[in-house]
């Protein structure tokens, strides 16, 4: 497809984020052959996944989530996006593994798998969801239960000289890290003994209590 242009907010929009990843897609629109916004997020998240792997450059994990957002301008008259989505969904990628793509089930399973969206699915992306759900702190008092995604996904090969595609498994079913401490609420304060000064104590030592 067309090269990304972040000032075009018809159908997605790529940005950098600040939310603990590196770029956040936001999907607004699904193209044509795609059945709603989740299935095409789920899409870029496995092309995503499986470039990194062919690369073996990097580690990519992805977090689904989905919710209203709201379209804002910065500085620079650029469009941006900002919603608790999209910081619920980069918890939920903090706390998937290398490889692994996670999605919450209330706003993004549910909706994924709807009978109406399972009647028209691309032939270039298959997955099935892990039936283990987990419950994980995706911010301050607040949960989210999520599941894995596994599946493969077609590439095209037009970049290799070929006419048809390659198919690529993608997912992690093992379980995502929990980052309970973030549920730690409020801080709890100890006196150091040689400088008298209060510091917080660290959420290991209060999780091994």
């Amino acid at each position: 497809g067309r090269p990304p242009n972040r000032a075009d907010v018809n159908e997605y929009v790529i940005l950098r984020s600040g939310q603990g990843c590196s770029s956040c897609v936001c999907v607004t629109k699904p193209p044509t052959g795609h059945p709603c916004t989740q299935f095409t997020a789920l899409w870029i998240a496995a092309r995503l996944v499986v470039w990194a792997l062919a690369s073996e450059r990097c580690d990519v994990r992805a977090g689904l989530d989905g919710g209203m957002v709201q379209t804002i301008f910065d500085a620079y008259n650029l469009p941006d996006v900002k919603g608790e989505a999209i910081e619920s969904a980069a918890r939920i990628m903090d706390c998937a593994l290398p490889g692994q793509v996670l999605a919450n089930w209330e706003t993004f399973v549910k909706p994924l798998e709807s009978p109406a969206n399972q009647r028209t699915l691309s032939s270039r992306l298959f997955y099935r969801m892990d039936p283990v759900r987990h419950d994980i702190v995706v911010g301050r008092g607040v949960r989210a239960i999520v599941q894995s995604v596994i599946g493969q996904v077609t590439s095209h090969s037009y970049a290799l000289g070929g006419g048809g595609g390659h198919s690529s498994s993608f997912g992690n079913l093992e379980p995502p890290e929990a980052k309970w401490y973030l549920s730690l609420n409020p801080s709890e304060l100890s006196k150091d003994a040689e400088t008298g000064i209060k510091v917080k104590v660290p959420p290991r030592e209060l999780l091994q209590r």
